[in-house]
């Protein structure tokens, strides 16, 4: 495996990769609670006007507690931000921690211990600001609609 770093738009890589080491698929992270995901099948083709090249998503299926479950179950490393509450990261101007894992005392809980079920996959996404998926204000969180979250001994509060 070789990793190769270069800057530019994702486009004009995958455009370098294609041309210079003839790459023909590309392994993606889309989930299909992420925006755009459920229009995301488990191959798809590159979109016109881009190179040519399939888009493989092995992760399509998975839930926010099935990727925190794989990461901390092979301790792979990670972005120390999840440590500090954030649950979907973009640019510096639009992630924040997320507010549901915000804490009385105002120190937010690490993103592996928010637990949302299948109808609230798209409450990861409360770490943005701005979101064009959502309309949410980050810093306010419903309380009905807030999903559990594990405590440090492991236990779940509602």
């Amino acid at each position: 495996l070789e990793i190769v770093r270069f800057r530019g738009s994702f486009k004009e890589g995958c455009d370098v990769m294609v041309q210079r080491y003839q790459t023909k698929a590309f392994l993606l992270g889309t989930r299909k609670s992420d925006p755009h995901g459920k229009y995301v099948e488990f191959f798809s083709p590159s979109t016109m006007g881009w190179p040519a090249f399939m888009r493989i998503h092995p992760v399509l299926l998975w839930t926010f507690q099935d990727v925190w479950g794989f990461l901390r179950a092979f301790d792979l490393p990670y972005c120390s931000l999840y440590d500090k509450g954030y649950t979907s990261l973009g640019e510096t101007n639009n992630s924040c921690p997320n507010p549901l894992l915000k804490q009385p005392n105002g120190i937010y809980l690490p993103a592996h211990t928010l637990y949302l079920t299948n109808s609230e996959q798209h409450l990861e996404r409360k770490s943005r600001v701005d979101d064009d998926t959502d309309t949410h204000t980050p810093t306010t969180a419903t309380p009905a609609a807030a999903p559990t979250v594990a405590t440090t001994d492991n236990t779940k509060r509602d």
